[in-house]
């Protein structure tokens, strides 16, 4: 979530740390599907996703599984995420539909 990523830079800012590259994410992997799935929930839709096969040229470079270590980053500038993936998603819709962009 975006305000969990401008922590981090604040806490690296902070740190006196330099030169060093950090992983910023929640450490909770979370499948695509399950992402679609929860911001169905959040957005209270009744739709459902659609599953096609992936394409022959993504199957050659496409990664089943993404999980960032956050360790080095708690270690050396003190981050750890707050904002859960369902409250980020909330937050978001909410965002959005101040925004008026059409989403129900």
């Amino acid at each position: 979530f975006v305000e969990d990523v401008a922590r981090a830079n604040i806490l690296a800012l902070k740190s006196g740390v330099t030169d060093e590259t950090f992983n910023v994410a929640s450490q909770i992997e979370t499948s695509l599907e399950e992402l679609c799935h929860a911001l169905l929930k959040v957005m209270e839709s009744d739709l459902r996703p659609k599953y096609l096969p992936l394409p022959r040229e993504r199957k050659a470079v496409e990664v089943g599984r993404r999980l960032a270590d956050t360790a080095k980053a708690k270690e050396m500038i003190g981050f750890k995420a707050t904002v859960s993936l369902d409250e980020g998603l909330k937050r978001l819709v909410n965002w959005l539909d101040g925004l008026d962009v059409g989403l129900h």
